[in-house]
């Protein structure tokens, strides 16, 4: 947990979700370090994950997916910051869900593409953080694995081998 808020495992968190409640400023929420060995370069993985959010009234609330960093119904985003000699800088990870944010849980996925900066950064911290102050965030079912793209094996573009001589 980075800025104010709490994170909890009480009875507003299920045993495979993490509650982060508390927040008050857009920037404040989760932060999980990496561990950098892991990554080679232009390898990529897929983040995904399902989040709730609740107003202060422990209402669903509804973020819009458009709106700009900052602004009261921004989304929740998934970021990475590396670090290393020369200082600081950040990945992030927008949704690429193609479903507008609905109540309930919301799906989040994402591809990352690991850069030379990141597989040779000394550290590296995912942050979860965005929609505005006071709400809460549900997340379950995080994980970042290696992404496989679903692979086209067409090797005939023809189906049928039956041509016909036409005259138009």
């Amino acid at each position: 947990m980075f800025g104010r808020g709490q994170l909890a495992a009480n009875q507003q968190a299920e045993m495979n979700e993490i509650f982060v409640g508390g927040r008050t400023h857009h920037s404040h929420g989760l932060r999980q370090e990496l561990d950098v060995s892991c990554f080679v370069r232009d390898e990529r993985y897929l983040l995904k994950t399902s989040i709730e959010l609740l107003d202060p009234n422990n209402n669903s609330y509804i973020c819009m997916r458009n709106e700009r960093w900052g602004s009261p119904r921004y989304c929740p985003l998934f970021s990475i910051q590396l670090i290393s000699t020369g200082g600081s800088s950040w990945i992030h990870l927008q949704n690429d869900s193609p479903i507008s944010w609905q109540n309930g849980y919301n799906a989040y996925e994402s591809i990352l593409t690991v850069t030379n900066a990141l597989a040779s950064a000394e550290k590296a911290y995912m942050y979860l953080y965005g929609p505005r102050d006071r709400v809460s965030m549900k997340v379950k079912d995080l994980s970042l694995e290696p992404y496989e793209a679903v692979q086209n094996e067409c090797t005939e573009f023809i189906n049928n081998g039956n041509a016909e001589v036409r005259f138009l």
